[in-house]
């Protein structure tokens, strides 16, 4: 049986869209009626409130899905380390989307290292049993196919963990004649592209041409 894939951007809602997306009651109910998935960018920088996903939950139909990020806090600031409490609270707030959730990024900075790699263990083997996520690692040595990226594929697939493909070649490939596109080429990571066969479903961010 195939199994639905889901499409979606990092944002719900820009002015561009506005003569682009069907009519709603709000931006989100607009965005959700063209699209199935959303990136929840906004929850890496700063934590909704819970009702405030309440509101969320009611603009988006069954069949929805939210990929939100782990807050900054956790994965860049403590890097996975000392955060039990912050999680918690994480996911208690964010709890009225447990039916519309897609798998929680965990998006870790170009400093978390293969000597961080046992944060990243007990980080996981810490979390509910149901809770889905999936990893995205941005240093250059878990891309070199060596020791260490082999340790880290090696326990995302013990986990059945998905680790994110980042797909930036389109935009690296670009002309940077414009300040939008040189803008987007300094701040985006310019990885290989590698995809983890594992028994969960794959993640690709694609990033591409401004």
């Amino acid at each position: 049986m195939a199994q639905p894939y889901f499409l979606g951007c990092p944002q719900w809602q820009h002015p561009d869209w506005n003569d682009r997306l069907p009519p709603g009651q709000s931006p989100l109910a607009r965005y959700s009626s063209a699209l199935n998935c959303v990136e929840g960018n906004t929850t890496f920088y700063a934590t909704p409130s819970q009702e405030q996903c309440r509101q969320w939950r009611s603009q988006v139909p069954d069949d929805f899905r939210f990929l939100l990020k782990f807050p900054r806090l956790i994965t860049h600031d403590r890097l996975l380390s000392g955060a039990g409490r912050e999680v918690s609270d994480f996911l208690e707030i964010i709890a009225p989307l447990n039916d519309v959730l897609g798998p929680i990024l965990l998006q870790l900075p170009a400093s978390f290292g293969p000597e961080r790699l046992e944060n990243l263990w007990r980080f996981m083997d810490a979390l509910p049993p149901t809770l889905i996520c999936t990893v995205e690692v941005r240093h250059s040595a878990f891309f070199d196919k060596g020791e260490a990226e082999k340790a880290l594929n090696r326990g995302l697939r013990e986990r059945r963990i998905a680790r994110v493909c980042m797909d930036s070649r389109a935009l690296f490939a670009a002309t940077p004649d414009n300040e939008e596109t040189r803008d987007a080429q300094r701040k985006k990571p310019r990885v290989p592209v590698h995809l983890l066969p594992v028994d969960a479903a794959p993640v690709i961010r694609f990033v591409g041409h401004p």
